[in-house]
This record gives structure tokens, sequence and C-alpha cells, in this order.
């Protein structure tokens, strides 16, 4: 069955990899995987590239890098609604995660229904980089996320230990303008604040009991003011 899920995989230029739910026990209960699914066994974790070229556009790089993300989340979407009939087929119950929305408000933040980047690193795919995005040893950290939860107990991947990051860099501690990334750590509410944006988002901050759903139902093509982490660092340069 592995295989043949990684055959529709392969199909669609994207890679996977297989954790198994013990692997998230660790995570507070509403981030793990059986909050959602009570019998779920693994977690199919599907990564594909975005637009490397984009972000080195000479000028408005981040108008190719708003659409080239939201297609890749949009490609990732239907690669796992394809596995999941596949192992419902088999009589496996399963739910797709999606790639980017909906999301969750939490203590006024949005957060994914599950942490896709520690999906990705528990499945194999890549470590997380002093600017908290998962690198990949094939895409560095130009690569996006999604999952699926399900019944089937499949073979489990290897996590991959290795550091991409070097211990005395600092490239994307100097070139971020919203102060977020130091040697202390990540600051996500810094970062979110400075590099997303959407023109909703001044009405959602005074609506508070309403911001999830303002968030879900306009927020998804979001545009991203900085990329500065993932242009200058010198892994994504030299892949």
């Amino acid at each position: 069955m592995k295989n043949e899920i990684i055959k529709i995989v392969e199909k669609e230029n994207a890679i996977i990899g297989f954790a198994p739910v013990n692997r998230f026990d660790n995570l507070e209960m509403e981030k793990q995987p059986r909050y959602y699914l009570n019998k779920c066994e693994t977690v199919i974790v599907i990564g594909m590239s975005v637009s490397k070229s984009s972000y080195y556009a000479n000028n408005d790089a981040l108008h190719f890098i708003q659409r080239s993300n939201h297609l890749i989340f949009n490609n990732l979407d239907t690669i796992c609604y394809k596995i999941v009939n596949f192992l419902e087929d088999k009589k496996y119950r399963s739910i797709p995660v999606p790639s980017f929305a909906p999301m969750k408000i939490i203590r006024n933040f949005p957060h994914g229904l599950i942490s896709l980047k520690n999906a990705a690193i528990q499945a194999g795919l890549g470590s997380l980089g002093k600017n908290d995005i998962v690198y990949n040893k094939k895409y560095g950290s130009f690569i996006r996320f999604a999952a699926i939860l399900t019944e089937a107990k499949i073979e489990p991947d290897e996590i991959d230990n290795k550091q991409f990051c070097k211990s005395n860099c600092k490239v994307c501690i100097e070139a971020c303008p919203a102060n977020a990334i130091s040697e202390k750590g990540y600051n996500n509410k810094r970062c979110f604040k400075y590099t997303f944006y959407h023109g909703l988002m001044p009405m959602a901050m005074f609506n508070l009991t309403k911001i999830e759903k303002l968030v879900n139902t306009s927020f998804y093509n979001y545009w991203s003011n900085c990329c500065e982490c993932t242009i200058k660092c010198p892994i994504n340069i030299n892949l």
C-alpha cells in the first residue's frame, strides 16, 4: 500500500514521508492527530517545491512569490484528496489536513489544524532552520506541506536529523527586517505582524469574536511583505 501511495505522489512531482502517530505523543492534545481522528495510526506528509526563480526575480519578486505559494497550496490539497480517496476505497478512514487554510485562532493568533512543520520533520522530510522554516535536502526551504491523517498503519520513514543551518551562520538573523530571528530563537508573532498582510486585516483585528471566520473566508490569498530569510539564505542560493 505504501508503494501505491508513493506512486500517486511521484506522478505529481512531489515528495512524501510517513510518520507513526506515536511520534506526536509529546504534543498537547489539541495538536495531536488523534484529536481529529481517534484511531489515527499514520500521518502522511506531502511536500512540493515552490518556484525558486520567483524569489530571485529582478523586480517585483513578492508578486511572483504570492502566486507561486498559493498555486502550490492548491496543488498539495488536490494530491491529498487523491490519496484520501485511495485509502477510503480500502476502508481506511482518512482526513486531509489543508496546506494553508482553514486555520484555527488560538489566543488571537492563527495556527494550522496540526503543525505541518512538525509533521514534515517527524515524517523525515527535513529539519527546522533558525528562521523556523523546514529545510529539505533537495529543495532547501522552497517547500510547502500538506498532510493526511489515516487509520491505515503504514511503515514509517526515519527522521532525518541532519541540521542544514550552520551554527555560526547569521545571515537570516541579519537579513530579517522584523528582528524576528535571533540567537535566542524565532518570534513568530513579530514575523507574522511584519510579513503577512490582507486588506481585511484591520477589520479582523476589531472583530475578535469573528476573527476565525474572517481569516478562513477572506485571508486565503494573503500578501507576503517579506521573504528575506529565504532569499538571502546561503543554503537556498547554493541549491
